[in-house]
This record gives structure tokens, C-alpha cells and sequence, in this order.
């Protein structure tokens, strides 16, 4: 994160206990338009 706005987004894709596929979305202008509210880096309170 740099200034609140995401730099990317990976996105892992599983098969048989591996990795099979990464996406990674870079272009700021794709990455605007992404709701990323949904992401949330705060760690869960106790409890």
C-alpha cells in the first residue's frame, strides 16, 4: 500500500495441494477500479 491505494493484487490459484497459476494486477488504472475494501490488514481484536 502506498498513500491507502493498493500497488497490486495477487491472485493464487491451488491444484493438488500447489501452486498451478499467480495473477498479478499492477495497471493503477485496473487497480482503481477494484473494490478492495473487502481487504482489511488489521489484525482481529482478541476475543
Amino acid at each position: 500500500m502506498a498513500d491507502g491505494r493498493a500497488l497490486s493484487v495477487m491472485a493464487f490459484t491451488f491444484g493438488d495441494s500447489r501452486i498451478t497459476a499467480l495473477d498479478i494486477l499492477t495497471d493503477p488504472e485496473r487497480l482503481a477500479r477494484i473494490d478492495l475494501s473487502v481487504i482489511d490488514d488489521r489484525p482481529t481484536p482478541p476475543g
